[in-house]
């Protein structure tokens, strides 16, 4: 029977897409980023996060490199008052670069946590995925 039971949930977890049941703090209407920005995004530490950035940020080289803990590095964007640190091999980074245009919003997902380096006490976005918000009509 437990092995059964065992055999059940083992099943029930691989059958669930990637991502799924992750939910993220949606901050994409002003009040909510006025607050997020307004604390530096300390309010949300630990968090995770749903924001709309203007594509022109990822279309500018990043402001520095900072590394990762496997030897790599990440690229900080700067944007507002919290940067966004993404993986310079994350697929959704570039393919945000080729689509969006300059005049674009993105959505960007991501943790909220310390900004390694900085030494200011700031925090960051580690951002996970990104694509192009929808037209506002």
């Amino acid at each position: 029977m437990r092995f059964a039971l065992l055999l059940l949930v083992l099943f029930v977890s691989l059958s669930a897409p990637a991502g799924a049941g992750v939910s993220y703090r949606s901050l994409t209407r002003e009040k909510e980023a006025a607050e997020f920005y307004r604390s530096g995004g300390r309010a949300f530490l630990n968090q995770r996060v749903h924001l709309h950035v203007p594509a022109s940020c990822f279309h500018k080289k990043p402001s520095r490199t900072v590394p990762s803990k496997g030897g790599g590095h990440y690229h900080v964007y700067e944007n507002r008052t919290v940067p966004l640190i993404v993986s310079p091999r994350n697929i959704y980074l570039r393919k945000i670069v080729q689509r969006a245009g300059q005049g674009d919003l993105v959505c960007v997902k991501g943790i909220v946590r310390s900004e390694p380096l900085s030494g200011k006490g700031r925090f960051a976005v580690f951002v996970t995925t990104l694509k192009k918000a929808p037209a506002k009509d």
